[in-house]
């Protein structure tokens, strides 16, 4: 799946009627599984990350300082897509920062 179709499906599940389950499944930044150690503040996002080798991804929901919520998807597709999980780390927490 591309990360645009995977953008569109996150977008129709905020709008769903299922979105409250849904929401609440995925992890909280600064709180659960591997989320718990991203540099960004706790629960400015709920995101669920992912691993395979040579890929790195992550998706979900990021709420900003503003109080807008975005829609953030990022997956990275290389030998060594280990080491963009800082660059991800990173977009995460620009995205919650905006103002």
């Amino acid at each position: 799946i591309s990360a645009q179709a995977l953008g569109r499906l996150l977008q129709y599940g905020w709008q769903s009627s299922a979105m409250p389950d849904w929401f609440a499944s995925l992890p909280i930044s600064g709180v659960d599984g591997t989320l718990r150690r991203m540099n960004v503040r706790a629960g400015a996002a709920h995101l669920k990350s992912g691993s395979l080798r040579d890929v790195v991804s992550v998706g979900g929901i990021v709420h900003a300082q503003s109080g807008k919520r975005y829609v953030l998807v990022a997956i990275i597709n290389h030998p060594n897509a280990n080491a963009a999980r800082s660059a991800i780390d990173a977009l995460v927490t620009w995205t919650a920062k905006d103002q």
